[in-house]
């Protein structure tokens, strides 16, 4: 009897670790997608405004200091975040699918974290680039931070299992 009570307790546990691994990569398919989204957004709006004359353009962010290169640093910016957003979100899907843990953190709290920063980071970029539409902006802004609210709960909510073990 013992050891079936602790076979179907073994079962729930890998279940319910399956189940939150399933949630996390949702949450980071998600993910992907909003930055690829907001990529080919920035990308499309710079690209077009240069053809057409009409359609405004965004303030970008110029690390080009002598200014020859304009097209190449706004080019840049945005490349460099899809790299990087794509890179963190692969690196904490593979020690996910390990299950591994970070200072008693499991991976699939911090898939879910990484996951939703890089979502608000996006709609941060966004808010950025969208030209003259200051609600906008600024909802996108308040939905950015209640995201880091919930990465962060996320992580706390990785954290307490650790502590909240029976002894024994």
């Amino acid at each position: 009897m013992e050891l079936i009570k602790m076979n179907l307790r073994l079962e729930y546990g890998l279940v319910r670790r399956k189940s939150l691994l399933f949630l996390s990569l949702i949450i980071m398919i998600i993910a992907l997608v909003v930055v690829f989204s907001v990529f080919c957004y920035i990308s499309g709006i710079d690209i077009l405004s240069r053809i057409i004359p009409g359609i405004p353009r965004s303030h970008p962010i110029d690390f080009c200091l002598n200014g020859n290169f304009p097209f190449l640093s706004e080019a840049t910016t945005s490349l460099v975040f899809l790299i990087g957003a794509t890179c963190i979100l692969l690196l904490s899907l593979r020690h996910a699918l390990k299950g591994l843990e970070f200072a008693g953190i499991r991976a699939e709290f911090v898939l879910i974290a990484n996951s939703l920063i890089m979502i608000a980071l996006s709609f941060q970029i966004l808010g950025d680039r969208i030209p003259n539409k200051e609600t906008t902006t600024d909802l996108l802004y308040s939905v950015a931070l209640i995201l880091v609210f919930l990465a962060l709960g996320s992580l706390v909510i990785g954290f307490l299992p650790r502590y909240l073990k029976p002894r024994g």
